[in-house]
């Protein structure tokens, strides 16, 4: 077995344990929203947190395992930017610049604004507006929805190589 397989097969391996870290966070989350109690709902947050660590680390090794497999196999994965052409892997990347931008600034906003919310309502003993409020942020719930949409698209693309 060659270097770019064993790149390749870390790079799979690392993509599933990101897509269930996504899932797992995506359905906790769900569930906490949904939580009729501050305790409950900051339950299932402690819930989510392993999920939370497997997506983290699961999509680093899976962003330097891609950069590795893609090099190792010659493919730009700039696309039109290094000479190459604009097919499934340059557009994948395309897909992955907005998520890492939630990352550094959308996610980090979300998750102060919902403990600062999640405390008050803990010292109030009820769920707050304030509270519900956070969850519905316009901002988090697109990133969520665009995060979603784009890995599977991106997912479709991996299989598929369409062009």
């Amino acid at each position: 077995m060659d270097l770019a397989a064993l790149l390749r097969l870390g790079h799979a391996l690392a993509g599933v344990a990101f897509v269930v870290g996504l899932a797992g966070i995506w359905i906790v989350s769900d569930f906490a929203s949904r939580a009729d109690t501050p305790a409950s709902m900051r339950q299932l947050l402690r819930v989510a947190r392993p999920f939370g660590q497997l997506a983290t680390g699961g999509g680093i090794t899976l962003t330097v395992l891609g950069v590795a497999t893609a090099i190792a196999l010659g493919r730009p994965l700039l696309g039109p930017l290094q000479g190459g052409s604009v097919d499934w892997l340059f557009v994948s990347v395309l897909l992955l610049i907005p998520i890492f931008g939630f990352l550094a600034v959308v996610y980090p906003r979300f998750g102060h604004r919902l403990g600062e919310a999640l405390s008050a309502a803990e010292a109030e003993g009820r769920i707050t507006a304030d509270l519900t409020a956070a969850w519905a942020d316009p901002v988090y719930r697109l990133a969520r929805r665009y995060e979603l949409g784009a890995v599977i698209v991106i997912l479709a693309l991996m299989i598929s190589k369409p062009f």
